[in-house]
C-alpha cells in the first residue's frame, strides 16, 4: 500500500498532522513498512562544486551540522533553503521515529537512503542502528537490472532476509561489475549561465525494477510461515514514487 503526496495528492502528505495520523494508522497495521524520506537535502552533492560548473547552490549541511549549516536560517538569502532543509528533517525525523516503534513492537521495517547521506548521523538514526535486530545492508543500485549507476546505497532495516537478496556492492569505479560496461556518468547536467540544471542523483531516485523484485519476493519468503497464522499481509511503502516494491 503506497503512501506518497506524488500518488494521492494533499491528502498523502506528511507535514500535515492530519493525513500523518492516517499514514500512522496504516503504518501501525502493517507487518512491514518501508520509508524512504525525500533526500534532496541529505545527500552530498553540494558538498564541492560540480564538475563543470561555474555557479551552483552551496552546501545545506555538514558532518557537523547534519541538521543543517547554522546560516541557513541568520543570512538573508538562504533562509527559503533553511525551510527546505527543515522539512526533510521533519520527514527524517518522523521516519526514524517510525521505524523505532516498528521495532520496538515487533513489526519488519526498512528505511533507505543515500550510503553517505546525513541522515545516518541524525542522533535517533544512530540509536535505531544499535537497537537490537537492526542490521545495514550496503548495496550499489548498478548491480541491480537495469541500473546503470554506480549510486551506493544505504538500508535499515530488522528482516534479515533482505541481506542475502541485496548485498550486491560494484567494487569496480569505471566498469561495472554486473553489465561489464561503464557506469553512466555523475556530471550534471548544466544551463547556459553555467548554473546547475539537474544533478544525476534525481532521476536514479526509483529503485531498480530488479531490486524491488527481489525485495518483495525476501519479505514474502521471511514472513512466510506467519502468513499462514494471520491470513493477511499488509505492506505499506511510505514516500513511494512508481517504482516501488
Amino acid at each position: 500500500m503506497p503512501w506518497d503526496i506524488k500518488r494521492g495528492g494533499a491528502g498523502r502528505g506528511l507535514l500535515e498532522a492530519g493525513p500523518r495520523a492516517l499514514c500512522e494508522l496504516q503504518v501501525a497495521a502493517s507487518r512491514m513498512t518501508h520509508f524512504a524520506p525525500n533526500c534532496v537535502t541529505l545527500y552530498r552533492a553540494r558538498d564541492k562544486p560540480p564538475k563543470g560548473a561555474t555557479r551552483w547552490t552551496p552546501r545545506l549541511r555538514s558532518n557537523l551540522h547534519p541538521r543543517g549549516l547554522p546560516q541557513l536560517w541568520t543570512t538573508p538569502t538562504r533562509k527559503g533553503k533553511g525551510e527546505r532543509v527543515e522539512k526533510d528533517n521533519c520527514m527524517v525525523d518522523w521516519a526514524i521515529e517510525e521505524c523505532i516503534k516498528a521495532a520496538k513492537e515487533g513489526r519488519g521495517f526498512s528505511l533507505e537512503s543515500p550510503l553517505r547521506a546525513y541522515l545516518w548521523l541524525f542522533p535517533r538514526a544512530v540509536e535505531l542502528e544499535e537497537m537490537e535486530g537492526t542490521i545495514d545492508i550496503d548495496y550499489t543500485a548498478c548491480m541491480f537490472s537495469p541500473g546503470t549507476r554506480r549510486k551506493k546505497q544505504r538500508l535499515r532495516t530488522n528482516r534479515k532476509g533482505l541481506v542475502a537478496a541485496l548485498s550486491r556492492c560494484c567494487e569496480e569505479d569505471k566498469v561495472c561489475a554486473r553489465t561489464l560496461v561503464a557506469h553512466a556518468s555523475w556530471d550534471p547536467s548544466l544551463n547556459k549561465d553555467g548554473s546547475v540544471k539537474e544533478f544525476r542523483t534525481g532521476p536514479e531516485a526509483e529503485y531498480p525494477a530488479e531490486w524491488c523484485q527481489l525485495f518483495a519476493a525476501a519479505i514474502v519468503a521471511e514472513e512466510a510461515c506467519d502468513l499462514k497464522k494471520a491470513g493477511n499481509f499488509i505492506f505499506s511503502e511510505v514516500v513511494s514514487g512508481p517504482a516501488a516494491p
